[in-house]
C-alpha cells in the first residue's frame, strides 16, 4: 500500500495570498480610519452640544449674557505666561457641566498635556462674542448680551482650537474659525489643520452644533477686514496682553466685524 504525500503551499501560492491580503489592507485601512474618525466627530459634536446647554443655563443665571472668555489676564511673572491659570469661559460654566471631559475632543491633534496626561481643551470662544466696557484703566471685558447679536443662527460661539488645559487663558479665545492653534489652516498646515479631516464642529450662538468642511459656511464667509481699528474692533494688540485687549469689540459686519448681518 503506497503512502499518501501531503503537499503544502508552493512559494508562488503564498506570494499570491500575501499580495491579496496587502491589497485588501490597502483598501480597507483607510475605510476603517474614516469610520473611526466619523465616530470621533460624532462624540465631539455631542460634547459641544452639552457645552452649549451649559452655556444656555449660564445665560439664564446671568441675565442673558454670554460667558466672558477670560476673567483674569495672564501672569507676567509666570515661568510660562501662556500656561497661566485664569478664569476662562470653561471655568465659568464648569458647574453646569456633568463632566469636564466634554471640553476635550478625541481628534484633537495636540493630544494631552505631557506632564499631567490630561486632554487639552479643544474649543475656543469666538472673539466677536465679547465686548469691552469702559476705557483706559477702567475698561473691562465681558461676554455680549445674547439678544444684541444680530444673527445668532449664523454667529459662531465656539469652534475647535486648543493646545492648553482647561482653565488656561491661551487658546481660550479664537480670532477666526480657520484657526486650530496659533495659525489658520489657510496658511499653516501644522498649526491650522482641522481636527476632523477637512472640517470642524462648530457651536453657534443659538445653541445648535453643525459640522462644516473648508468649503462651507462659516469658512466661506469673509468680512473683508484686514486689520484692526483701535477703539472699534481691537482695543490693543497682542503686545499688550495685560490689558483688556486681545478681545475684540463686538461689531456687525457692516462695521468691519465678523458678525453676519440679519437675513
Amino acid at each position: 500500500m503506497g503512502r499518501k504525500r501531503c503537499q503544502g503551499f508552493t512559494l508562488i501560492e503564498m506570494l499570491v495570498v500575501i499580495a491579496i491580503i496587502a491589497v485588501l489592507a490597502a483598501i480597507l485601512f483607510p475605510v476603517f480610519s474614516r469610520v473611526r474618525e466619523n465616530g470621533r466627530r460624532v462624540v465631539c459634536a455631542a460634547n459641544l452640544q452639552q457645552i452649549g446647554t451649559a452655556i444656555t443655563m449660564y445665560e439664564q443665571d446671568y441675565g442673558g449674557f454670554l460667558p466672558t472668555w477670560c476673567l483674569a489676564p495672564y501672569s507676567a511673572s509666570s515661568p510660562n505666561p501662556a500656561a497661566s491659570p485664569a478664569g476662562t469661559w470653561d471655568v465659568s460654566i464648569s458647574s453646569y457641566l456633568r463632566s469636564t471631559q466634554v471640553l476635550s475632543c478625541p481628534s484633537n491633534p495636540y493630544g494631552r498635556d505631557p506632564t499631567t496626561q490630561k486632554p487639552f481643551r479643544a474649543y475656543a470662544m469666538a472673539q466677536y462674542t465679547q465686548v469691552v466696557i469702559g476705557t483706559g484703566a477702567t475698561a473691562v471685558v465681558m461676554g455680549c448680551y445674547k439678544d444684541q447679536i444680530p444673527a445668532p443662527v449664523q454667529t459662531v460661539l465656539l469652534f475647535e482650537k486648543g493646545q492648553q488645559l482647561p482653565g488656561i487663558w491661551a487658546d481660550a479665545l479664537g480670532q477666526n474659525v480657520f484657526q486650530s492653534h496659533n495659525d489658520d489652516f489657510k496658511a499653516n498646515v501644522k498649526d491650522g489643520q482641522p481636527f476632523h479631516f477637512q472640517g470642524k464642529n462648530i457651536l453657534y450662538v443659538d445653541g445648535h452644533v453643525k459640522f462644516a468642511t473648508t468649503g462651507q459656511y462659516p469658512f466661506t464667509y469673509d468680512s473683508g477686514r484686514t486689520a484692526g481699528v483701535a477703539g472699534d474692533i481691537w482695543t490693543s494688540s497682542f503686545a499688550n496682553w495685560q490689558g483688556p485687549g486681545i478681545c475684540a469689540v463686538a461689531a456687525r459686519s457692516d462695521k468691519g466685524g465678523d458678525w453676519p448681518l440679519p437675513q
